[in-house]
């Protein structure tokens, strides 16, 4: 098997008067709506921009991009839904938000299968799961596959597309999580039909002293109960 993952970061420049994301409007293969200059983002000449994942096992190829950013604490323009089990973000958390497209040839990749599972491999803390299902703008997302299967493990966050898969030329809506951590680039993983590639992701890791703290923090809150 083959694997090839590429990031590709992006700086968008700032645009005068782009407070409001009415311009963003729903996604497609040529609004891009992570990749739009967005109000509320967290240093964006890093924390945006894309990343490629490839495998192929010579008879199948699975050809996928994840568009990512970053909003600073309390900046998210768009509407967090959060997935069943999770509640909406603390004000203070950063929220990340991720899509991803199955390209196919007739946007310039080379997939040729279906798309099911993205995976976040990050320590955390992780507070909610959620989605925006508008695009991260105001008119709707009709062409995005929705999903309503995410979850939390010890690896991680995972956002499931079972039925329906992302079939090849589709997109997803926009996946979220929030976390108090600030973004580091990390591996994450995109899997079906026997095919998987990583490739890094800002995600939330804390760095060995918080994550001391976090741990001191569990052991006085199971004293205390």
């Amino acid at each position: 098997m083959v694997l090839l993952s590429r990031k590709v970061g992006l700086c968008i420049a700032a645009v005068a008067a782009m407070g409001a994301v009415s311009s963003v409007a729903s996604a497609s293969w040529t609004n891009r709506v992570l990749l739009n200059s967005l109000s509320g983002l967290y240093q964006p000449a890093t924390w945006q921009g894309q990343t490629n994942f490839f495998s192929t096992n010579g008879v199948r190829s699975l050809d996928v991009t994840v568009d990512f950013a970053v909003f600073a604490p309390g900046q998210f323009p768009g509407n967090y839904t959060p997935f069943a089990g999770f509640a909406a973000p603390p004000a203070n958390d950063f929220v990340y938000a991720y899509q991803v497209y199955n390209t196919g040839v007739a946007n310039g990749g080379l997939s040729t299968t279906q798309f099911s599972q993205l995976g976040i491999n990050s320590l955390g803390p992780i507070s909610s799961l959620g989605k925006d299902q508008s695009g991260v703008g105001p008119t709707g997302d009709v062409g995005a596959i929705n999903t309503n299967f995410a979850f939390l493990s010890a690896q991680g966050a995972s956002y499931l597309f079972l039925v329906p898969s992302i079939q090849v030329d589709q997109y997803s809506v926009v996946l979220l999580f929030s976390s108090p951590i600030g973004p580091t680039f990390s591996q994450a993983s995109v899997y079906d039909s026997g095919l998987s590639a990583n490739g890094n992701l800002p995600m939330p890791i804390p760095a060995p002293g918080t994550l001391a703290l976090l741990g001191l923090g569990a052991v006085v809150a199971r004293r205390r109960r």
